[in-house]
């Protein structure tokens, strides 16, 4: 006996209930991907990317301070000392214009080298998409097209230590801080990577005012011009 179809404004009941059936598969397939891009694929893109970034972050941050001093730099090219008829000491000042010289240069020369890499895709392994360790390094490399947006600071640290009988070491260290702004297809994210480099040291005789001694930044000396 043939089946009749029951027909509603038109439409076969059996035809609606295809449709309708095809409609929640194709939801509940399209909730899976992107459950599956969400969870798997990209905490593995923001993993790959942000290691690769800090890698090359570091790497540019040491091409520039390699080359800021292929001419060695003194202790006295970066502070001035004065003495009284005591030998101790009463005036050191840091030379503003030489550290800001400095500082520019390795901001600059950081910035470049590292624009200059990140303007290559990051390659991913294909099988690192899959979830599971042991298919990480394998299969053909996916690249992944950023977009870094970067911050870079330098700021010299000044540290004081005890070396002897009124003697004193002072180590200048030359601080760099790297923030990139990754503009990824689905999100952005933030990655810092810092360095501390110490460029020269010297060793005071004398007594030193507690000002210096308590200032752990040559910005701070800039200004401080006591007398004991």
């Amino acid at each position: 006996m043939k089946k009749k179809h029951i027909y509603v404004y038109g439409v076969s009941i059996r035809r609606k209930k295809r449709w309708f059936l095809f409609f929640v598969f194709l939801c509940v397939f399209l909730f899976l991907v992107w459950l599956y891009f969400y969870t798997i694929v990209n905490p593995v893109i923001i993993r790959n990317t942000t290691s690769k970034i800090k890698v090359l972050a570091n790497r540019s941050m040491n091409v520039a301070v390699t080359r800021a001093m292929e001419k060695p730099i003194e202790y006295s090219d970066l502070i001035h000392v004065v003495t009284d008829e005591n030998g101790d000491i009463s005036i050191m000042q840091a030379d503003a214009v030489k550290i800001n010289t400095l500082s520019k240069f390795v901001t600059g020369l950081t910035g470049e080298q590292l624009n200059a890499w990140l303007s290559e895709p990051i390659e991913i392994p294909l099988g690192s998409f899959s979830g599971m360790t042991i298919f990480s390094g394998m299969g053909p490399k996916v690249e992944v097209k950023v977009q870094p947006y970067g911050d870079i600071r330098c700021t010299f640290l000044s540290q004081f230590v005890a070396s002897g009988i009124n003697q004193t070491q002072h180590k200048i260290y030359l601080h760099i801080r790297v923030v990139v702004d990754v503009v990824l297809p689905n999100k952005t994210v933030a990655v810092e990577t810092t360095g501390d480099v110490m460029i020269c040291e010297g060793f005071l005789i004398g007594k030193i005012p507690d000002t210096y001694l308590n200032s752990d930044s040559l910005d701070n000396m800039l200004d401080l011009v006591p007398r004991a």
